[in-house]
Parts: C-alpha cells; sequence; structure tokens
C-alpha cells in the first residue's frame, strides 16, 4: 500500500505558508511540499478510518525509488513481521 510518512510539525507547516506568498520557486517548493503533506494525512486518515471498523491494518511504507531492489524487499519483510509479531 506504500504508506507516506508524516514529514511536518504544525510549525513547519505554518513557514511553508509563509514561503507560498513569497512566489517563484519558493512557491513551488512550499506547494510540493503541502501536497506531499495532505497525501500522507489522507493516508493516515484512511487507516484510521479502517480500524475504527475493527479491519487490522498492516501498513507498508512507501519505497523511494522506481524499481524494488533485495534492500527495499528487505524492509519491506521486516516491517511486516514486526507487525504481524505485535499483532
Amino acid at each position: 500500500n506504500g504508506t507516506l510518512p508524516r514529514r511536518f510539525q504544525n510549525a513547519e507547516l505554518e513557514r511553508l505558508q509563509a514561503l507560498e506568498g513569497r512566489g517563484g520557486a519558493f512557491r513551488s517548493a512550499a506547494l510540493a511540499a503541502r501536497s506531499v503533506h495532505d497525501r500522507a494525512r489522507f493516508q493516515r486518515n484512511q487507516i484510521a478510518r479502517l480500524r475504527r471498523r475493527g479491519l487490522s491494518v498492516l501498513g507498508i511504507p512507501f519505497q523511494f525509488q522506481p524499481n524494488l531492489d533485495l534492500a527495499a524487499l528487505g524492509r519491506i519483510t521486516d516491517r511486516l513481521e514486526r507487525r504481524l509479531k505485535d499483532a
């Protein structure tokens, strides 16, 4: 499922909002960061909704690379193994 990590705290989001007003590359970078933040928040909200309905959710961290190599698969399996032991 490739869940994104939470990247920004509230104070950082406020600084991003201030950068949006500066225009140019600052605005573009701030909007891109805000977009990633919003997507991660949406994913967390959906996971919470599923859990409230009594479903067990095992998130798989998003791998920031175009193809999964052995190391990426190892990170995914390690995470799943830890989560399954805790479940």
